[in-house]
């Protein structure tokens, strides 16, 4: 018995040397001078709600956060859009942070064509060119989202034909080489904090 617990105290005490400082690297990845790298995201030129064509190479050279929504959602979406909003209201705070795009991608393309995504963008206040919303051909935009920013869309078709869109809820930060360096949860006050000042940080590189 004794043995037995001393080689649990030992496991134990190898289980922290090792996590410990696995958490330091991971917490230095979201807060360190170094935010990771994910791959870049792929060329593409997609109708605006502006009425204008939006080529996502000519955002090199800028700073943009990203994130995938629909219309005719009641859940995620709107919660999403309000934090967006939040985080441009943030963002504008600073000379700097004022610099950040914001692009809104239509996971339902098919029925959020430009002009819905016009009048969607009205309702939020939401202004052309800071604030774009994308839409598409679904073929194109599932390439997009899938391929180029590795998040997954499903279509679930549900009673009298409504379609139900499962898509994850993460914003997605652009750096001005056109690669992804985060996701954030926004769901989470603090994640959505920190892309702020991610956003900002990466202004300067």
């Amino acid at each position: 018995m004794k043995h037995l617990r001393t080689l649990r105290i030992w496991l134990f005490v190898a289980a922290v040397v090792v996590a410990v400082p696995a958490l330091l690297l991971a917490r230095r990845g979201a807060t360190g001078s170094e935010l990771p790298r994910y791959g870049a995201v792929p060329d593409a030129a997609l109708p605006a709600h502006d009425g204008t064509t939006l080529d996502l190479a000519s955002l090199r050279g800028s700073v943009w956060i990203a994130d995938f929504i629909f219309t005719r959602c009641l859940e995620v979406c709107p919660l999403m859009t309000t934090r967006m909003k939040a985080l441009a209201r943030d963002l504008d705070a600073s000379a700097a942070g004022r610099q950040v795009r914001l692009v809104s991608f239509s996971v339902d393309p098919e029925h959020d064509t430009p002009a819905v995504l016009s009048d969607y963008a009205a309702k939020w206040n939401a202004a052309a060119p800071r604030w774009v919303f994308l839409s598409g051909s679904p073929a194109e935009v599932e390439r997009v989202v899938t391929a180029g920013f590795k998040l997954a869309i499903q279509r679930k078709p549900q009673d009298k034909g409504v379609i139900d869109i499962v898509h994850a809820n993460r914003f997605v930060l652009v750096d001005k080489g056109g690669e992804i360096r985060g996701y954030y949860d926004s769901e989470d006050a603090e994640a959505m904090a920190q892309l702020g000042r991610d956003a900002v940080r990466l202004l300067a590189e």
